[in-house]
């Protein structure tokens, strides 16, 4: 594959900037077909497959931005950074520190923009238990503790 015009090494920040070769591919449709085509295997590797080549991407945090949302009557729909929307799944919510993250497509993992964040937050109550819930269309989601962060319930002895 060295002669392959893809060849190289691939790359997407936490911003979901996609770079290959260390050069940040400013191309539009080139960087949202990758990013719509990016798969997250097994094994955790992100890969995307074009023209018969499996191309393995480095990824330093989620590879997706969710940039908005919006409460629909069959869930929560999420638009995310290369204009494509997902529902999510309102079980694969998980908050590293303050951040939120989620499950958005082909096991690819999706970070909350601040301003999709406090959309979302809107949409958060405590649930008399000491933690929280994802309140929307009259269902209720518990969700799981932040991740790395100590609540004060850890903090009892």
């Amino acid at each position: 594959m060295a002669n392959h015009p893809l060849a190289g090494n691939f790359f997407v920040n936490r911003h979901g900037d996609w770079f290959h070769n260390d050069e940040k591919i400013t191309h539009e449709r080139t960087w949202k077909l990758f990013s719509q085509l990016l798969r997250r295997e097994d094994d955790g590797t992100h890969v995307v497959h074009s023209d018969g080549v499996r191309l393995e991407i480095e990824v330093e945090d989620a590879p997706l931005i969710v940039t908005a949302l919006r409460v629909e009557p069959e869930g929560m729909r999420l638009r995310l950074h290369d204009d494509t929307y997902v529902m999510l799944d309102p079980n694969s919510l998980v908050f590293k520190g303050n951040v939120p993250y989620c499950d958005a497509r082909n096991g690819v993992r999706a970070r909350f923009s601040t301003s999709a964040y406090h959309e979302l937050a809107e949409c958060i109550e405590e649930d008399g238990e000491g933690g929280f819930e994802l309140v929307y269309n009259d269902a209720r989601f518990k969700l799981p503790p932040q991740e790395g962060i100590e609540t004060a319930a850890d903090n009892v002895n």
